[in-house]
C-alpha cells in the first residue's frame, strides 16, 4: 500500500530518523522531522503541511520504534490520516522503490 501511496501527490512519507541518516539516504520525495528533535521542527512542518495530508512516517528498520512515535505524535498535533511504515527503510530498498540521498 506504501508504495502505491508513494505515487500519489496527496501523500507525505516523513523520516523520523536524525537529519545525518537522513542526508545519507531516504525514501524519494520524503522530508525529515526528526523524532528526538520534534519540538525543534514542528512549527515549520505544521506551517507546509495541511491537517487533511496522508503522512506515512517512518524510521530505518522494524526495529525501530521512531516511526511509530513520530505517526503517535503527528496524530495527536491534529493529522487523522497518519500511518507507519513497519518495516522501515530497511523493507523500503530491499523492495528496491526509490530513495534519494548522498
Amino acid at each position: 500500500m506504501a508504495a502505491s501511496l508513494h505515487h500519489s501527490s496527496e501523500c507525505l512519507f516523513v523520516d523520523a530518523r536524525s537529519q545525518a541518516d537522513y542526508d545519507i539516504c531516504h525514501i524519494q520525495n520524503a522530508v525529515n522531522l526528526p523524532e528526538h528533535h520534534f519540538e525543534q521542527y514542528l512549527d515549520n512542518f505544521m506551517s507546509k503541511t495541511s491537517p487533511d495530508q496522508t503522512i506515512i512516517a517512518y524510521c530505518g528498520s522494524a526495529d525501530c520504534p521512531l516511526g511509530a512515535h513520530l505517526a503517535e505524535k503527528l496524530f495527536f498535533m491534529g493529522f487523522e490520516k497518519v500511518f507507519h511504515l513497519a518495516g522501515g527503510m530497511d523493507a523500503w530498498e530491499q523492495a528496491h522503490l526509490p530513495v534519494q540521498g548522498q
